[in-house]
């Protein structure tokens, strides 16, 4: 098996890897750029379709394999990533 990735640490690559695109603002965060991704990889596992240029982003990362399918670190990473951003996000909420 794989060893676990950490994209929070790839800050510079992942925001590389959107330069030019456009998501309707929620790439303009490192947050929500990692959310994206997050996503994707989800939605790809659970067998749904994703949009060409986030999964293209995925594959610049090496979160995909070549015939389009989520690493298993890939798997894990988003796993662990989505609960913590959702408690993130409630905790910033306002009050």
């Amino acid at each position: 098996m794989g060893s676990f990735i950490n994209l929070e640490d790839r800050e510079e690559a992942v925001s590389s890897a959107f330069d030019g695109t456009g998501f309707g603002g929620g790439e303009k965060t490192a947050n929500g750029r990692l959310n994206l991704i997050a996503e994707a990889i989800l939605k790809i596992t659970c067998g749904f379709s994703t949009g060409h240029t986030i999964k293209m982003i995925c594959l610049e990362l090496e979160l995909l394999s070549k015939a389009g399918q989520p690493l298993i670190k890939a798997k894990q990473w988003a796993y662990c990533r989505l609960p913590r951003s959702v408690f993130l996000a409630q905790k910033e909420a306002p009050q």
